[in-house]
């Protein structure tokens, strides 16, 4: 289980001294990290050509990151506000039907 993402700069490091012909054990040396993490940093690489993290797998989201930030911000600028009426301005956006589940 993954318990720590590495830096872009540390994993553009690994991939640099892997085409500099250095093994996984002495690049692992070298930055300290593990081996298995070096191999699986240069893996990806190979797959992907990219150390760029990637997307994590799962259901997408049913809101947009626009109006999840709409109704942060109708939120905390009116506590009072009620579930109804945060559905019914969501709505005229056209995001409302998916707000049905925020009130179970």
């Amino acid at each position: 289980m993954k318990n720590k993402e590495h830096t872009r700069q540390i994993r553009d490091t690994v991939v640099k001294k892997f085409k500099a012909g250095f093994g996984y054990k002495k690049i692992s040396q070298a930055l300290n990290i593990a081996r298995s993490t070096v191999q699986a940093i240069i893996l990806k690489w190979k797959e992907y050509q990219t150390t760029a993290n990637l997307p994590r797998p799962g259901r997408p989201s049913k809101l947009s990151a626009h109006t999840r930030r709409r109704l942060i911000r109708d939120a905390a600028k009116r506590p009072i506000i009620t579930l109804d009426e945060l559905q019914r301005s969501t709505a005229e956006q056209g995001q409302g039907r998916w707000l049905k589940l925020m009130g179970r």
